[in-house]
């Protein structure tokens, strides 16, 4: 009696450590494989495998880890099946103790009571609050008797991966709408380029850069033609898709470091790091010659599209005056607004 209540508190003892075990695994799949490896000998079972329930099909099942007859992990994590209604009904999901199997028979039984020969147990995935899933252990390979005990355990077990892999899941959840909200805060809408503020706080980085590397810089200014009359004539949706297929095609023509941002309405920079102004020049040359061939452009309005102006930033000479971003922007787009008188000058 005294090496059965032993063993028992041995395994309640590593079921104990179990749940550290898991609360430390850095994703919902790993939970999953460490609770089916490492939970069969606390809990007493041959087999086990854990299902979610597909929150987008409620009627289907989601795979994750399993141990087969031979004692090795089965990785179904593609697949997917349909849940079996007389056992996983819509009752099951509000439930938080297991069913079990009797040998033999086909009947399920989920009183709260010592049985000592069910052969498998079903247990919800209970996380406090709902059912998210399945935990199935059986012990078909050995044939053993499954106590109540051992169904107890299961329980312990599912329950344990419910909370964890459900804590899991906001954690990621937050993490995702953090994201979104950094996004968010940092870009503009429309065009997914950096917004204003933090386009500034990007040039005033690579202006540091350049100064401690002796290196330079080139900074773009460029105002979209025409959009004030598109918007007045063709209305606003049309307006945000000239803008949208203008910076498309300025982000085709530029390379990984190059940087783009919406400074306003119809006026952006571009930030072309290590790059003088006969590069920069290049650049807007292959983006207008791009430009010109756009069908969707010409269908929105007649070229030309964009007048655009250079400052350019040389980290090597200290005498220069233009070494913060908000005056290097100031001279790129006084640069660009000649280019737009001279443009209509010639018109």
């Amino acid at each position: 009696m005294v090496e059965q209540e032993n063993a028992l508190i041995a395994r309640l003892n590593a079921l104990y450590e179990l749940q550290f075990e898991l609360a430390a695994a850095s994703t919902t799949d790993d939970i999953c494989l460490r609770a089916v490896t490492d939970g069969r000998e606390p809990v007493g079972v041959d087999r086990m495998g854990i299902w979610f329930q597909d929150p987008d099909e409620p009627g289907h099942f989601i795979g994750t880890y399993g141990i087969d007859e031979s004692g090795s992990v089965r990785d179904e994590r593609s697949s997917r099946i349909p849940r079996n209604p007389d056992i996983f009904d819509d009752a099951f999901f509000e439930r938080r103790i297991p069913f079990r199997l009797f040998p033999d028979t086909t009947v399920y039984d989920d009183r709260n009571a010592p049985v000592g020969t069910a052969d498998l147990v079903v247990a919800p995935l209970w996380n406090g609050k709902e059912s998210i899933g399945a935990l199935c252990a059986d012990n078909y390979a050995s044939g053993r008797a499954m106590s109540a005990f051992d169904t107890h355990l299961v329980t312990l077990l599912a329950r344990m991966v419910a909370q964890l892999v459900t804590m899991k899941r906001t954690e990621q959840e937050l993490r995702r709408n953090a994201r979104q909200l950094e996004l968010l805060a940092t870009t503009d809408e429309l065009t997914g380029v950096l917004n204003r503020r933090t386009g500034m706080q990007v040039l005033e980085h690579q202006i540091s850069l350049a100064r401690r590397t002796g290196s330079g810089l080139t900074v773009c200014f460029l105002d979209l033609d025409g959009l004030k009359r598109i918007n007045d004539t063709q209305g606003h949706g049309v307006g945000d898709r000239f803008i949208q297929v203008v910076v498309s095609l300025v982000e085709r023509e530029l390379r990984e470091a190059d940087i783009v941002c919406r400074m306003g309405g119809d006026e952006f920079m571009v930030v072309l790091p290590g790059s003088d102004l006969a590069d920069a020049e290049r650049v807007m040359e292959r983006v207008t010659a791009v430009a010109s061939r756009s069908g969707e452009l010409a269908a929105i309005t007649p070229g030309p599209w964009f007048s655009y102006g250079f400052a350019h930033y040389d980290g090597r000479d200290d005498a220069q005056t233009r070494d913060d971003a908000e005056s290097l922007v100031h001279a790129a787009d006084v640069a660009m607004y000649q280019h737009k008188r001279g443009k209509e000058a010639g018109d």
